[in-house]
């Protein structure tokens, strides 16, 4: 699986307390995980399209890494919850 240039991931504020908004150019996006720093999937769901906000309330302060995907591609950054 190989990323193209033209498909990006934007994510702020970060760090972030409780509201994570999601910004993608990335087609059909099936849904997000939110993984710890071992790897663990500590909350997933679905994406409203290429724009939402993400309500984590019961998140853990920490660093995590979000991705969005859909059938061909994964988009990876990581997040800090303050």
């Amino acid at each position: 699986m190989s990323i193209d240039t033209k498909d990006f991931l934007n994510v702020y504020p970060n760090p972030f307390t409780n509201t994570l908004n999601i910004e993608t150019n990335l087609e059909q996006v099936q849904g997000y995980r939110l993984l710890n720093l071992q790897g663990q999937v500590v909350q997933e769901g679905q994406v409203n399209g290429q724009q939402d906000q993400l309500q984590l309330l019961d998140l853990a302060p920490g660093v995590y890494f979000i991705a969005l995907y859909n059938e061909e591609t994964q988009l990876i950054q990581k997040v800090i919850k303050q």
